[in-house]
């Protein structure tokens, strides 16, 4: 611990440095990495709008939407996430199964 007012000033002024010099890289490292991940989930939003659009059957969207979401290293949640958000903006109903690829029909309450 210095002891001279200008040792302390010195020491005072190397912390701080030593700080800005650690956090200064990690903040833009984690700003970038931030970055590419929203450019990831808006590309695969993307391509959900043109999928869900397409008038495709439900497993040729799921099989053309698994194979964007592996070119774009997204975690399957993360994909999710932005295929439901994609699905309740257009106002898409699931009419067929995503297994079989037969119609789905609502149920009607009387």
């Amino acid at each position: 611990m210095p002891v001279t007012t200008l040792g302390r000033f010195f020491s005072g002024v190397t912390v701080i440095l030593g700080i800005g010099i650690a956090a200064l890289p990690a903040g833009i490292i984690a700003g970038g990495l931030t970055h590419e991940l929203q450019r990831r989930a808006e590309a695969f939003r993307a391509a959900a709008d043109r999928a869900i659009g397409s008038g495709e059957s439900a497993r040729a969207v799921h099989s053309e939407l698994e194979v964007e979401r592996k070119e774009l290293d997204l975690d399957a949640g993360e994909a999710k996430d932005v295929l439901e958000q994609e699905k309740a903006r257009l106002g898409a109903v699931i009419t067929e199964c995503p297994h079989c690829g037969k119609p789905i029909h609502p149920v009607r309450d009387n």
